[in-house]
């Protein structure tokens, strides 16, 4: 592992603890809207907004695209579409956090173990690291969905 990988590794630890820290003191403080009303996305548009974001991020991570890199590598975009698709949508708060997150961890893993290492076969490697966790997260974020419909909690959800 080179200093690259450390350096993100401490930062994304540093900054998880920061921030779990931060809604910890704050917990009492963070409640849902008394009066909650029906999502502002139909069920079409999330899935294509769904459809954009991650074709935009898979872009930006594995693609050497210039409009893309332009568009997406300033992180305001990259947040905005899951932004506005969390607070109008019903699926997108399991969807960013299943799904979305895994698409470049996996991604990512496929290239170094399946392409740069030739650690393992490229069809098994791809299938076993990308396919499989993201069909599982696919599944478990519309499994949580269909719970919260029928009153699950988020705190639930969380733990």
């Amino acid at each position: 592992m080179n200093w690259w990988n450390w350096m993100e590794t401490t930062f994304g630890a540093t900054m998880g603890a920061v921030l779990g820290f931060g809604l910890w003191l704050n917990r009492r403080k963070i409640r849902p809207a008394p009066d909650t009303g029906p999502s502002q996305l139909s069920e079409g548009v999330e899935w294509f907004v769904l459809t954009v974001h991650a074709s935009l991020l898979i872009a930006v991570v594995f693609l050497p695209l210039r409009p893309v890199d332009a568009l997406y590598d300033l992180g305001l975009m990259m947040g905005i579409l899951p932004i506005v698709a969390v607070a109008g949508g019903r699926l997108w708060p399991y969807l960013l956090v299943l799904p979305v997150t895994l698409l470049p961890i996996a991604g990512k893993t496929v290239r170094n173990l399946v392409f740069n290492t030739g650690a393992i076969n490229a069809q098994l490697g791809t299938y076993i690291y990308l396919v499989v966790p993201l069909v599982l997260a696919m599944a478990l974020a519309i499994w949580f969905a269909e719970q919260a419909a029928t009153g699950q909690t988020s705190r639930y959800f969380t733990g």
